[in-house]
């Protein structure tokens, strides 16, 4: 068998999430599909770095799988592309080792949230419409705060499966990039829904609706009941993944 790698672009809105799922559209069991039809109808499982979430994009979403017949780079991926919808595309495809795993093999994660200050017709389905009173320098005051390896308990959804909740986050800092202000956090793993309500939370503490303290005190100690807040999955992007 031959083991490839495939880095995919996205546009989130119209899926419902990266993980196959039955009747329903999921980047996942798009890409699946389209490798069925080069495959001789024969199916093919990938794997991805990470789920998304329903309306999460991806800018460059990594995957890997297993193909019996041997194809030149490029024109795997132009025979996926072939037979892909245009919300969803491969960018760069190579060959792999045999234990290169797109999951496991993988070192950091970079997520980026994109923020409008304002009201945006265009850009509405890919960016969260926030207060455009907010200041930047509030958000990057709590950022600060997340470097390191913590606890996010408080900062995710409950799963008792999920023993370790601890992430090393390498680097997280706010951006003004007009016309957006742009979160990005890169971390050894992310637990689900973290980076939503990671800037759900920091939003609040800017429009004054709870405190920087409190916000301090989440992430210090698990508090029960906590008044945390969750963005949108719209303004979320899978950027980066490091091998």
């Amino acid at each position: 068998m031959n083991n490839y790698q495939i880095l995919i672009e996205y546009k989130g809105t119209n899926f419902f999430g990266w993980q196959h799922q039955n009747n329903k559209r999921t980047v996942q069991g798009e890409i699946q599909n389209a490798l069925k039809k080069i495959n001789n109808n024969r199916e093919i499982k990938i794997i991805g770095s990470g789920r998304t979430d329903t309306g999460v994009h991806a800018i460059a979403q990594s995957a890997s799988f297993e193909i019996e017949k041997e194809w030149n780079q490029n024109k795997l991926k132009m025979a996926i592309n072939g037979n892909l919808s245009n919300d969803v595309r491969i960018f760069d495809c190579k060959k792999k080792s045999k234990t290169f795993h797109a999951r496991f093999s993988a070192k950091k994660r970079k997520y980026i949230y994109k923020c409008f200050p304002g009201k945006s017709v265009i850009n509405r389905d890919l960016v969260w419409e926030i207060s455009d009173k907010i200041e930047l320098d509030i958000l990057n005051d709590c950022s600060q705060y997340l470097n390191g390896k913590i606890d996010f308990t408080t900062f995710s959804k409950n799963n008792p499966e999920i023993k370790n909740r601890f992430c090393n986050i390498c680097s997280c800092q706010w951006i003004n990039n007009y016309p957006f202000y742009i979160f990005e956090i890169e971390a050894d793993r992310f637990l689900h829904h973290q980076v939503r309500i990671l800037v759900g939370t920091m939003i609040k503490v800017a429009e004054n609706i709870i405190s920087k303290n409190y916000f301090i005190d989440l992430l210090n100690n698990r508090i029960a009941n906590p008044k945390i807040f969750k963005a949108p999955s719209n303004g979320l992007y899978l950027k980066k993944v490091t091998y």
